[in-house]
């Protein structure tokens, strides 16, 4: 029998909104001033192939660690990237500093650079 035997910790700790906001906001001005951030007319493939993705990315000319920020849920696209290991799509209430910091260039449209102003506003 232990009498004084470990205890289990958790080292977590919260942010608040503001320093969140903050933080997103620091990270997408420093891709927008480094060109890691560019902005597409339309995000989408006609059918949810990986070979339609890897086409995109080609003809899009982006490397594979490639971050897709959609305004609205696009499932063909999303089942596309799956299989991608390195690029991912996330809608715009999703978008963290993590996702950003990991990927070397964000592609976005015009609708969802709106839907991120107005959240960060």
């Amino acid at each position: 029998m232990t009498v004084f035997g470990p205890q289990p910790r958790s080292f977590e700790f919260k942010l608040s909104k503001k320093s969140k906001k903050l933080a997103l906001k620091s990270v997408l001005t420093d891709l927008a001033r480094n060109n890691g951030l560019q902005v597409v007319e339309k995000i989408g493939v006609a059918e949810p192939k990986t070979k339609a993705a890897v086409e995109l990315l080609k003809k899009l000319e982006l490397p594979l660690k490639t971050l897709f920020i959609v305004a609205e849920r696009d499932r063909n696209l999303e089942l596309a990237v799956r299989n991608l290991p390195k690029t991912d799509v996330l809608p715009v209430e999703g978008l963290n500093v993590f996702d950003l910091l990991v990927h070397e260039i964000i592609v976005c449209t015009p609708e969802s650079i709106k839907k991120i102003e107005e959240r960060l506003s």
